[in-house]
């Protein structure tokens, strides 16, 4: 696209912007990213064949809103929750906890945990296969900021 065609496109993403919308932030001439966006995540993992463990893939910084797991049977597993950074020796354990014939799992933060994925934050879920051979699906709930 020329320059001329460039400055037409800007000036057009400029009128059709509302930049008073909460849910937008406007950073440089071409930046838009969209917030207050609400994504659901989800993988299952046959614990049979292995140990549970999803990390998230965002390009952007995010909330964490909950993180759901639902067994297909009752199992007797740990569970860890962990904000993952570039270099492990930093990760950071959010929440753990030991299930005992439980078929689900249900995690509410009770402040606002933010993943900034800018500086090479994830989310990591875990669960444990202590020779069940139940299936665990995972739902994380995220918003982006």
């Amino acid at each position: 696209m020329g320059n001329t065609s460039t400055n037409t496109l800007l000036r057009k993403v400029s009128r059709d912007l509302d930049t008073a919308d909460p849910y937008l932030k406007v950073a440089g001439q071409l930046t838009v990213t969209q917030t207050g966006q609400t994504k659901e995540l989800k993988t299952s993992q046959d614990l049979a064949t292995g140990a549970l463990s999803f990390e998230t893939q965002e390009n952007s910084d995010f909330s964490l809103g909950s993180v759901g797991i639902k067994f297909s049977d009752s199992v007797s597993e740990t569970i860890n929750i962990t904000l993952t950074k570039s270099d492990p020796n930093y990760d950071t354990l959010i929440a753990t906890t030991v299930l005992s014939g439980n078929t689900s799992f249900f995690y509410l933060p009770e402040n606002e945990i933010k993943i900034l994925s800018s500086v090479g934050q994830q989310l990591k879920v875990e669960c444990t296969n202590v020779g069940g051979s139940e299936t665990a699906y995972v739902t994380v709930n995220i918003e982006v900021i």
